[in-house]
């Protein structure tokens, strides 16, 4: 299981890099520059803590996923827009998710990474044809998918 689920964690690493071609091409603030850091730092260091089975930074990772989302969206993930609202979801999703590869918990685990897949695909909706943003969405969120899958099984 470890390696299914590093996997799919490996591929949402992936979507997260590649959202630097969407920061590219639009004017971005230092915290929109760190959430996608943190993003990408959050979820390779989930995937090597999944690989060597240590549950506790596995849930240390996914609490900095959901805290580099919050960043990017200057910590207002209330009620401005659908995109933002889909970074909420997936915010939440990775707490739960923290929550439940800490507790060692495959089924809450899986829980939460269903609910980051929901809202990553709500991005793919919400960036319509932003190319530049849709080359990170879409293995974002099929890595996410992948590893709620993963964790269930």
């Amino acid at each position: 299981m470890a390696d299914r689920v590093a996997l799919g964690l490996m591929v949402s690493t992936v979507g997260s890099a590649l959202f630097v071609v969407g920061l590219a091409q639009m004017e971005a603030s230092a915290l929109q520059v760190l959430g996608i850091v943190l993003m990408i730092a959050g979820f390779g260091a989930a995937a090597l803590a999944k690989r060597n089975e240590i549950g506790w930074a596995l849930a240390c990772a996914l609490a900095g996923v959901a805290l580099g989302i919050s960043a990017f969206y200057d910590f207002n993930l209330l009620f401005p827009d659908i995109a933002v609202r889909a970074g909420l979801a997936v915010a939440v999703g990775s707490l739960v998710a923290a929550f439940g590869f800490g507790r060692g918990s495959p089924r809450i685990a899986s829980a939460g990474m269903a609910i980051v897949a929901l809202g990553s695909a709500f991005w793919i909706y919400s960036d319509g044809d932003s190319w530049w943003w849709q080359l990170g969405n879409v293995p974002f969120t099929a890595g996410a998918a992948w590893t709620a899958w993963a964790a269930w099984h």
